[in-house]
């Protein structure tokens, strides 16, 4: 954003969107065969960016919720467990806590109108499963795939990112993607 976030007003903010998100206003449960998901009554809560980002989400830090609202300086992010939506959801979701920080920061530069609904809310009634709406069933096909690579090596600290690299020789590189008749890009992005 264009200023300093104020912590008080952005958790205020997020208390007051996340009843119409109810997808995100859960925690996750172990059952006897799989896990599922449970509403979670308690209030979330903002933080001060103090680590790397896309770490491990831990649900006892979080109140038993599976996302993070994290904020500094200006800037203000989420970061999300991969179960709970998609990144447009995400991105929905992240819009409407910041439409309402600014109104809350800045109720004078908003109508009536405005200031009554979050932005990009729907109501319980209008959620609903993709999954159901969307599936079909179909034929199971039968087929042969070679078992996958496995990458040997180190493994990383948890939680910890890191950058590989590679050195190679250029004209061997671009020979080998004209034998395929691929571009560098393609060949090493496949």
């Amino acid at each position: 954003l264009k200023e300093e976030i104020d912590p008080g007003l952005l958790g205020q903010a997020l208390e007051e969107v996340l009843p119409w998100f109810a997808g995100f206003k859960v925690k996750l449960k172990r059952g006897f065969f799989w896990y599922y998901f449970e509403e979670n009554k308690r209030q979330p809560f903002v933080e001060q960016e103090g680590s790397w980002p896309c770490r491990y989400i831990d649900p006892v830090e979080t109140g038993r919720f599976l996302f993070r609202v994290l904020y500094y300086g200006s800037r203000v992010h989420l970061e999300t467990f991969h179960v709970l939506t998609d990144g447009t959801g995400a991105m929905q979701f992240l819009k409407a806590v910041c439409y309402r920080y600014c109104q809350l920061a800045h109720p004078d530069a908003f109508t009536p109108e405005q200031l009554a609904t979050p932005y990009g809310t729907e109501t319980a009634g209008e959620v609903q499963d993709g999954y159901l709406k969307h599936y079909v069933p179909a034929k199971s096909k039968t087929f042969r795939e070679p078992g996958a690579y496995h990458l040997r090596g180190e493994h990383r600290i948890a939680g910890g990112l890191g950058v590989a690299t590679a050195l190679m020789p250029v004209d061997a590189l671009k020979a080998e993607c004209r034998r395929f008749g691929a571009t560098v890009g393609e060949y090493l992005t496949a």
